[in-house]
């Protein structure tokens, strides 16, 4: 169970991307929902408190704050849906779980304990074997599609690094490429990828460090902000006199980058839930025909 600190962080990114970046609430809280793995009723949840929120922003400096909602809302019947959709299917690789294709006369009796004759039994026995066989297939294209996922995001991150190494260079000292690291910082969170970004910049200051192109005692420093729960303070030599820090559109370097992080990641979850659920039916099965 999520704590209502959780949701009132949660909300205040789905705000701040609103506000600042123009992203549609519901699209945030979907990213949000299927990162944290959310539960129905957690999504109606977040998606009230996300109103609450922007509605709150948007009217805090106003003497009647009664005003009638004239942004788009966190939907969380869209959210549902759409992430039921994500959850039922493996779409972009073509899988189908093989178990429901399988014809298995009588599942639930052949999942059961009453006695049958030898005939029947070596029926049965030869298609759970079928269905295992299938699913040992399946599982081995679960893992294939995992390695092209973990490549994807390994390649993003690549290139993110890249570009954002370009920004820092720009600066000349290990100090004035913090504070330049400290934008960088608050531009991704501008832009909507609080955790992925602070993910991503940790391996940065690593990178930076082990080129050096920055002290290890100021990488230790970035590195542990950004190890630190989300809404953590930021040390000073982080603090830059630049911020605010860019705001960031669909088609930058960084945007894409990130997003295809995200995304990647997200789907990494999709499989994992398949792959235990693959595990569990496999793990019955062999059951059974060690009993036929």
């Amino acid at each position: 169970m999520h704590s209502m600190s959780e949701y009132k962080e949660w909300a205040g990114e789905i705000a701040n991307t609103y506000l600042r970046s123009g992203v549609a609430p519901t699209e945030t809280l979907i990213k949000i929902a299927s990162s944290v793995e959310l539960q129905p009723h957690e999504i109606d949840t977040l998606a009230a408190e996300a109103n609450k929120t922007i509605h709150h922003a948007k009217y805090a400096s106003q003497n009647d704050k009664y005003f009638a909602a004239d942004f788009p809302l966190a939907d969380a019947k869209t959210a549902k849906e759409k992430l039921a959709m994500v959850q039922t299917k493996v779409a972009s690789f073509g899988f189908v779980d093989p178990i429901i294709e399988v014809e298995i006369p009588d599942y639930h009796k052949m999942m059961g304990v009453e006695h049958e004759s030898f005939d029947k039994t070596a029926a049965v026995k030869h298609d759970v074997r079928g269905a295992i066989e299938k699913l040992e297939m399946f599982q081995e294209k679960i893992a294939d599609a995992r390695v092209l996922i973990e490549n994807t995001i390994a390649n993003a991150e690549i290139a993110f690094i890249k570009h954002a190494q370009s920004h820092m260079l720009s600066q000349s000292g290990s100090l004035e490429r913090m504070k330049t690291l400290g934008v960088l910082d608050y531009t991704v969170k501008l832009a909507g990828f609080k955790n992925t970004g602070r993910k991503t910049l940790y391996k940065l200051a690593y990178y930076m460090a082990s080129s050096g192109l920055i002290t290890n005692q100021h990488a230790n420093v970035a590195k542990e902000y950004f190890l630190k729960e989300a809404g953590s303070e930021a040390p000073a030599e982080l603090i830059s006199d630049n911020l605010p820090g860019q705001v960031i559109n669909g088609t930058h370097p960084i945007y894409i980058t990130l997003k295809t992080i995200e995304d990647n990641a997200a789907k990494n979850l999709i499989y994992d839930n398949e792959n235990e659920k693959v595990q569990t039916k496999l793990r019955l099965l062999k059951e059974r025909v060690k009993v036929l």
